[in-house]
């Protein structure tokens, strides 16, 4: 409680004060000076004040001496990345400088360099420096303590190497630790792999892209060597969390998850009727009975008609469908499959047939109905 009443912003008046301020394992954040009445050094306070828990290290100097000792200019803000992110492929510090800054500008400077080339990610920094994607993220035993620092390092390197090479292509990297990503992982079926070395990348797409340990097995430069090929080609699959297939699903009502549901859903050679539901939802197991009835009436009627029924708890939320409550069904006949005909009638058989006769293509043609 006593630093969260002193400012955020701390005066340094001698090297030795800005020395005892750098952190070793994170950045920090110094402001050079001439006078404290200006528009910059104003912006720098308030900077510092909305990103405490953030930027734990973050002071400024008007003092000469100081700002002698390290080659800056008054107004200039300097990020000190610690020896642990040093690297033969950036600078040790980052340098803002520009006369009346406002708040957001020196805010966009911090979280836009604060990560150096390659940092450890963690829980508490990964919602506001590791934001932009693409983002490749490296998981293994991350430890910069003395004893397991060497090994930490080795592996960091090779990581530095592959950003290096694909910097230009906009693609951000990362270190992260397993065991405090471990619900991640497994999330993505890395949890269980195998492999000292798991990656996981984040897409412009919002999707993630795990290596699949089956197919990339190698050692970490091998692996990441392919896997980045793969990544960059914009051949690699997205994650995409599914029940098992069903094995035999010979039933009137389709059960779709999440590894089949493009394949059957987009097939435009038929019209496809889809409830979205929940194994808790009351209202989905009152309905269940009338859409099997539903599904059984229709099955030899409409050889081109699919019904089917799509656990959205248990498999990931397929693009185009907007879920928001239980149960939701959508029809997607031929030639509309990205754009799904949401049914918002009552729940019962009559109304739902009428509302695919309307819309269907490959299914309810006018031959049948005479």
């Amino acid at each position: 409680m006593l630093e969260q009443s002193k400012p955020a912003a701390r005066p340094i008046k001698t090297v030795k004060e800005a020395q005892r301020l750098m952190l070793k394992d994170d950045v920090t954040i110094i402001g050079f000076f001439a006078t404290e009445e200006s528009r910059t050094f104003e912006s720098f306070k308030d900077a510092a004040e909305m990103t405490r828990p953030e930027f734990t290290a973050v002071g400024y100097t008007t003092d000469p001496e100081v700002m002698k000792h390290f080659k800056a200019k008054p107004n200039d803000i300097v990020l000190f990345h610690p020896e642990i992110y040093w690297s033969k492929y950036e600078g040790k510090t980052k340098t803002y400088r520009k006369d009346g800054a406002s708040v957001e500008d020196i805010l966009a400077f911090w979280r836009e360099h604060s990560a150096p080339l390659v940092g450890q990610m963690t829980r508490s920094n990964a919602p506001t420096r590791y934001t932009k994607y693409p983002l490749v993220v490296v998981y293994y035993n991350v430890d910069f303590s003395p004893q397991y620092r060497e090994g930490t390092q080795f592996w960091r390197n090779k990581v530095l190497e592959f950003a290096n090479k694909y910097k230009d292509q906009k693609y951000k990297f990362a270190i992260a630790d397993e065991e405090e990503f471990a619900k991640e992982l497994s999330e993505v079926g890395l949890g269980d792999s195998g492999l000292e070395h798991n990656v996981l990348v984040f897409g412009f797409d919002g999707k993630r892209y795990p290596m699949d340990p089956e197919k990339f097995d190698g050692d970490l430069e091998e692996n990441l060597e392919a896997f980045m090929k793969v990544i960059s080609s914009g051949k690699a699959k997205p994650y995409v969390k599914s029940q098992p297939a069903p094995k035999d699903d010979k039933g009137p009502v389709k059960t779709l998850v999440g590894s089949n549901f493009a394949k059957i859903v987009n097939d435009e050679s038929k019209d496809v009727l889809v409830e979205f539901y929940a194994p808790w939802c009351g209202h989905c197991k009152q309905f269940e009975p009338k859409y099997k009835q539903l599904a059984a009436k229709l099955k030899s009627e409409q050889p081109n008609l699919v019904i089917a029924k799509y656990d959205a708890t248990a498999n990931d939320a397929p693009e185009h469908f907007n879920v928001e409550g239980f149960p939701t069904i959508y029809f997607a006949p031929s030639g509309k499959k990205t754009t799904p005909i949401k049914y918002s009638g009552n729940r019962d058989l009559d109304d739902l047939t009428k509302f695919m006769k309307k819309h269907a293509v490959k299914s309810f043609n006018k031959k049948e109905e005479l």
